[in-house]
């Protein structure tokens, strides 16, 4: 996992030179972020599988299958409700972008819950756990 990190910090170092301006950086930010998360997540999933073995992962190919399903419908979304609305200022901009986020936001949820019911209910256990309600909605203590 450290390797992750150190692959998001250092990429942007090699890539970045004094005359980069704000896009070149906010690029390279971005990739170097998303290829270390990515090394940290294969850390991670070897972990986790050396400790646990392979029983921690069933039901990983469906639930991979409706994340990058959902994601990139809600992507899409966002993106066409973001170019139907074509806010202009800040404020609208603003505004245009948190309609946007609870658009994709529903919709992955909904996605989910459709598509990969039994991690859903999963989450949701942990929600309700983490608020304190057991499974009949009684106050736990």
């Amino acid at each position: 996992m450290a390797l992750g990190w150190l692959t998001a910090a250092v990429v942007p170092l090699m890539l970045l030179h004094g005359d980069a301006g704000p896009r070149d950086t906010l690029q390279s930010l971005g990739l170097a972020s998303s290829l270390g998360m990515t090394v940290a997540a294969a850390g991670l999933f070897v972990a986790v599988r050396r400790v646990w073995g392979p029983q921690a992962f069933r039901g990983l190919g469906r639930t991979t299958a409706v994340a990058l399903g959902s994601g990139a419908l809600a992507a899409i979304a966002g993106r066409a409700i973001a170019w139907a609305l074509d806010p202009h200022g800040l404020a609208t901009g603003a505004a245009v972008a948190v309609l946007v986020a609870v658009a994709v936001l529903m919709l992955c949820a909904v996605s989910t819950w459709v598509g990969d019911n039994d991690s859903a209910r999963l989450v949701m256990a942990k929600i309700r756990l983490r608020a304190g309600r057991d499974d009949q909605g009684e106050m736990t203590t």
